[in-house]
């Protein structure tokens, strides 16, 4: 009996450690730098692709753990802002997310007539997304198409793949170049755009 219990924890730490391997986490950042010192981070292997970026002043950004200590490497001071995104989105996700604080910007800008955060600490879920692009047809039908499915193939979640066409004159397959954009997540199309399509209507024809 001992014996199962011996081999029953190690089991169990073994999982766990496992499991906490297989997470990585994650930090936001402010690094105080300029175009130099962020082409020398980049070098290093620090992703600066993404992130806010006040010119010769700092950037911030979320970065692994590896990223983290190569930033700690560098000559560069910074600043922790957040220690967890993970743990910091949970939390987040449990808001009323009509309560979720702006994004970490400086940047002042005109927010949409009808922009509103999803669900999903703000993103949008798969759902809320299908419910926009029906929205964005219904508001502006002489814009936008409506949605159809790129083919029978689905996602791993069983989730199909559909398409929209933004033009202005979207019912003909106009002989003009096109532009693939592959999206990390769909908010950043979707909500970006949804009711304010008439503004940038000249730039996606």
């Amino acid at each position: 009996m001992l014996m199962k219990r011996i081999i029953s924890l190690a089991l169990f730490l073994f999982a766990a450690t496992c499991l906490s391997a297989q997470t990585p986490k994650y930090y936001r950042v402010q690094i105080f730098t300029n175009d130099a010192g962020l082409r020398q981070l980049a070098m290093k292997g620090v992703g600066i692709d993404h992130g806010e970026y006040q010119r010769g002043k700092y950037f911030i950004g979320e970065f692994s753990e590896h990223e983290l200590g190569l930033i700690k490497q560098s000559k560069y001071p910074f600043k922790l802002l957040i220690s967890d995104m993970s743990a910091y989105y949970v939390a987040r996700n449990k808001t009323d997310t009509a309560a979720v604080e702006e994004p970490v910007t400086t940047c002042k800008y005109l927010k949409p007539l009808n922009f509103k955060l999803g669900s999903m600490a703000g993103f949008y879920t798969y759902k809320e997304m299908l419910r926009t692009l029906d929205s964005m047809r219904k508001k502006f039908p002489q814009l936008i198409t409506k949605k159809q499915a790129v083919s029978a193939a689905q996602t791993a979640n069983g989730n199909v793949l559909y398409f929209v066409r933004i033009s202005n004159n979207p019912k003909v397959e106009q002989n003009k170049p096109k532009i693939l954009s592959v999206f990390i997540n769909l908010r950043v199309i979707t909500s970006g755009m949804s009711d304010d399509l008439p503004r940038k209507r000249d730039y996606r024809n």
